[in-house]
Parts: C-alpha cells; structure tokens; sequence
C-alpha cells in the first residue's frame, strides 16, 4: 500500500534546490559563451601578433644584408670574392623571399584553421546554449510542480476537508 504524503519541509528544500540549479545553469550558459569567445580572440590575435612580429624581424634582417650589399655595390671592390659576395647575397635573397612566402602560407593556412575553428566553437556555443536553455526550462518547471505539490499536501493535510 503507498501511502500519499510528503514532508512540507522537504518539498520546500528540493523547490529551493530546483531553483538554485536553474540560476547555476544560467550561469553556466553565460560563462561558457564568456569562454569561447575568449578563446577565438586570444588565438586571433595571438597569431596577429607572431606574424607581425615574424615579418618585423624578417624585414629587419633582410634591411641588414641589403645595406651590406649596397655597400659593396659602392666599394671599389673587385675580383673573384666580390663576385662570390654578390652570389652569396642573391642566394640569401631567394632564401629569405622562400622564407617570406612560407610565412604568409602558414599563417594564411593558420588564419583558415581560426575561421574553421570559430565557426565550430560558435556552433558547439549554439548548442550548448539551447541544451542549457532546455535544462533551465525543465528545472524551472520541475521547481514550479514541487511547489504545487508542496501547497496541494499542505492544503490537504493542514487546512483540512471541508464538507458541505
């Protein structure tokens, strides 16, 4: 035999508890949004950063080695080691207009994976908002159908039938 009844007390705790939860959710869904925007921003311009900064040391060397070469374009210099001098600086330019080139794919191939990434995260934020947005629902509700019970038992239990 299952006999009706409930502690009031206890109903009001597990109310209270619902509706605790319910504001932990909220909480949940605001600090994950919080979360991954952050993370796409520290990325994106963490990337910026090393690229600008890549290319402001790339350009300072390649200035360096320029301005030898210009010097000794100027010099009264010549003979087999200017010659070789001269090659060595056309090898060094090739090397560093590769190293230029590998540079800019990399980090356009980086910016591609960030663009990829963000539309993942903002996707997985989506989801992850209408999930919580369901469970704060649902605790909401479960909270609001225990405090129904708590007062239905109490009106029946405390404040008695009433018989016409």
């Amino acid at each position: 035999m299952t006999v009706l009844g409930a502690q009031l007390e206890d109903l009001t705790d597990l109310a209270g508890r619902l509706t605790t939860t319910e504001s932990e959710i909220g909480g949940v869904q605001t600090d994950s949004t919080t979360a991954t925007s952050t993370v796409v921003g520290d990325v994106t311009t963490a990337a910026a950063n090393s690229l600008a900064h890549i290319t402001a040391l790339m350009d300072n060397l390649r200035s360096s080695v320029d301005a030898a070469a210009n010097t000794a374009e100027g010099a009264n210099w010549n003979g087999k080691n200017r010659d070789e001098f001269i090659g060595g600086y056309a090898d060094f330019n090739a090397a560093v207009a590769q190293a230029e080139a590998a540079t800019r794919d990399t980090f356009a191939n980086f910016d591609a994976a960030i663009t990829s990434m963000t539309a993942e995260l903002e996707q997985y934020q989506a989801s992850l908002s209408a999930a919580l947005a369901d469970a704060q629902a649902s605790t909401n509700s479960m909270a609001r159908a225990v405090e129904a019970q708590r007062e239905n038992l109490d009106s029946v239990m405390n404040t008695g039938l009433s018989f016409a």
